[in-house]
C-alpha cells in the first residue's frame, strides 16, 4: 500500500506524521508542488494542514481534481477553524485529530485501506486457513502497533492466532498456507506468516510437542520484530541497498532485542529467535557471532525456515527459486546450518515443492482454458 504525505513546508519535530513510513511505503510531498501525476499510484493521501496557506491549499485541490478517487485523511486541530474549513475544502475526506496518538493514527490509516481480503483468497482456501490468515493480519497488526509504542504485547490475541494457525496447518496443511498469505500487500507480514507456517509445520515434522509447536509458531511471526524500526522505503526499496542502508537492516535484530527484552509477556525463547536468527553455527552470523553449542536448537529451526523462505519469495531485486533448489541450497551451507535439522526439514520442503508444482500447473491450465486450447 501506498501513502503520499502532503505537507507546506517540514513537518514538526514530534509529530506522529514523520513515523508513517515505518508502517507503509511512503512518499513526502511539498503542498505547492505535488501534482496529480505523483499521486496517480498512491492509495491514501495524508494531508498535514498545520501552517498550510490559503494558496499551497488551492494548489492541492488543483492536484486532487486529477485523482478524485483517492482517499483523503487531514490532520488537523479541531480547535483550529482555520484547518477545519480547509479541510472541508477537499470535499470527501476524513478528519484525524493531530493531538492523537500514533497507535491512533496508524489504525485509522488501516481502516481507510483495509484490503478486501476475502476477494483475494483462492476459490480453494478452505475455511480453517481462510480464518487463520485473517487473525494473523490482525495479530500482527496489534504486533507492530503495541512494539512502537510502550504498551504491553497483545497476549490474548497472540494465543487465539497461535491456535488458528495450528488449527490451519493441522487439518489443511502448509501448501493451504502459503497460497493464502501469499495474497497479502506487506512483505514484511508476508515473510513473518510464512516463517511462522514453515516453523509450525517443521515442529510437527520433528514430533515436538504442542508447547514447542507454539514457540517456533511465534517465533516465526515475530522474529522480525525489530524491523518497525526501519523505514519500509528501505526495507522495500526496489534495488540494491547502500552501505549504510545495509547496516541498518542488519541493526534489526538489535531493534528486536530493545523492543522485546523488558516485555516479560513474552517467553524467552521467542526473543532469543528475534535476536539471534541470523547467528550461524561457524561463527559468521550477526549480531553477536555465536558459535556452535551457543546456538540452541529452536534458534537454528527459525534460522532454516528463514533462510529458506528468503529463498523462495520473490523481490523487486530478485526472482524467487524453486523450493528444491533452496533446499539445495541449505545442504551446501554445511557450516552455518544444523544439517541434521535441514535434512529433517525435507518433508516440508518436499509438501511446500508439490504446492508450487500444483499451482504453477492450475495456472497453465487456466491460461490454456482461457485460449481455448485445453486437451
Amino acid at each position: 500500500m501506498n501513502v503520499a504525505v502532503v505537507s507546506d513546508g517540514m513537518l514538526k519535530e514530534g509529530s506522529n506524521v514523520r513515523n508513517i513510513p515505518f508502517f507503509y511505503t511512503s512518499k513526502l510531498f511539498s503542498m505547492g508542488e505535488v501534482s496529480s501525476r505523483n499521486l496517480q499510484e498512491m492509495h491514501l493521501l495524508v494531508i498535514e494542514l498545520e501552517d498550510a496557506t490559503g494558496e499551497h491549499v488551492e494548489s492541492l485541490k488543483t492536484a486532487l481534481a486529477g485523482v478524485p478517487d483517492l482517499p483523503k485523511l487531514c490532520i488537523v486541530s479541531r480547535a483550529n477553524r482555520r484547518e477545519v474549513v480547509q479541510a472541508a475544502a477537499f470535499g470527501k475526506v476524513e478528519i484525524f485529530e493531530r493531538d492523537q496518538d500514533l497507535t491512533a493514527l496508524v489504525r485509522k490509516m488501516r481502516d481507510m485501506l483495509q484490503p478486501d481480503f476475502e476477494a483475494l483468497f483462492p476459490e480453494t482456501t478452505p475455511e480453517t486457513t481462510r480464518q487463520a490468515f485473517l487473525q494473523t493480519v490482525a495479530c500482527l497488526d496489534e504486533i507492530v502497533l503495541a512494539a512502537a509504542s510502550s504498551r504491553p504485547m497483545p497476549v490474548r490475541t497472540l494465543a487465539r492466532t497461535l491456535h488458528h494457525i495450528y488449527s490451519a496447518l493441522t487439518r489443511d496443511g502448509i501448501t493451504a498456507w502459503l497460497s493464502a498469505v501469499r495474497i497479502h500487500h506487506s512483505h514484511t507480514y508476508r515473510h513473518s506468516m510464512i516463517v511462522a507456517g514453515l516453523a509450525g509445520t517443521f515442529a510437527q515434522t520433528l514430533g515436538w510437542s504442542h508447547k514447542e509447536q507454539e514457540l517456533l509458531t511465534l517465533g516465526g511471526l515475530m522474529h522480525d520484530i525489530g524491523k518497525t524500526r526501519i523505514p519500509l522505503s528501505i526495507l522495500d526499496k526496489p534495488g540494491k541497498l547502500t552501505p549504510d542502508e545495509t547496516e541498518l537492516v542488519r541493526q534489526h535484530t538489535l531493534f528486536g532485542r530493545d523492543i522485546l527484552k523488558s516485555r516479560l509477556e513474552i517467553p524467552f525463547e521467542v526473543k532469543k529467535m528475534a535476536v539471534q536468527h541470523h547467528e550461524l553455527l561457524d561463527g559468521s552470523g550477526y549480531p553477536q557471532g555465536l558459535a556452535g553449542d551457543q546456538i540452541d536448537t529452536m534458534v537454528r529451526v527459525i534460522t532454516i525456515c528463514d533462510v529458506f523462505t528468503a529463498m523462495t519469495e520473490t523481490r523487486s531485486y530478485k526472482d524467487a527459486i524453486p523450493p528444491r533448489n533452496a533446499y539445495a541450497d541449505l545442504c551446501t551451507m554445511k557450516t552455518q546450518l544444523d544439517q541434521d535439522l535441514v535434512r529433517a526439514f525435507q518433508p516440508v520442503v518436499l509438501s511446500v515443492d508439490l504446492g508450487a508444482l500444483n499451482r504453477t500447473v492450475e495456472s497453465l491450465f487456466d491460461k490454456k482454458r482461457a485460449t481455448g486450447t485445453t486437451g
